[in-house]
Parts: C-alpha cells; sequence; structure tokens
C-alpha cells in the first residue's frame, strides 16, 4: 500500500510538470491521485494517506473545492501552481 509520502511525490510531479506546460491552477482530485499512483481504490481506510498528503501540499492560495465529507470520499483540491 503506498504512503503518504508516495502520494505527496506524485502531487509534486504532477504541479511541475503543469507548471512547465504554462498552467496556473492544477485541480487534482483524490480518487484520480489513488488511481495514479496505487490503482483503484477499494476502501476508504485506502483513501486517508492520499487525502493526508493532498492535505499537507496545500499552500496559502490554494482552495478546497470539495471535501471528503461532502462527496463520497473524494477530495478536490485547487493548487496554484
Amino acid at each position: 500500500m503506498p504512503t503518504v509520502q508516495n502520494f505527496r511525490d506524485y502531487i509534486r510531479r504532477t504541479k511541475l510538470k503543469a507548471a512547465d506546460q504554462g498552467v496556473t491552477v492544477l485541480r487534482l482530485d483524490s480518487e484520480g491521485i489513488h488511481v495514479c499512483v496505487a490503482g483503484p481504490s477499494r476502501g476508504v481506510s485506502e483513501m486517508a494517506a492520499c487525502h493526508e498528503a493532498m492535505k499537507a501540499e496545500i499552500g496559502p492560495n490554494d482552495q478546497i473545492v470539495t471535501s471528503i465529507e461532502s462527496r463520497k470520499h473524494n477530495l478536490t483540491i485547487d493548487y496554484q501552481v
């Protein structure tokens, strides 16, 4: 099972690629991140490390679009690149 650090590394790489392409706001969701790092999730408990990593990567100008409480355990964040 992937660690929080595995997910953080993926988020950082994705942000760097987006910056290289001139993207200023990058929308990432936990379901998509989890699939890229670990394959399809088999349950809520597997998403905990992904959610923790996403929250740890939030900067002062980033915005939570949907929280895990409001949408079936999927977290969506707009990261400023």
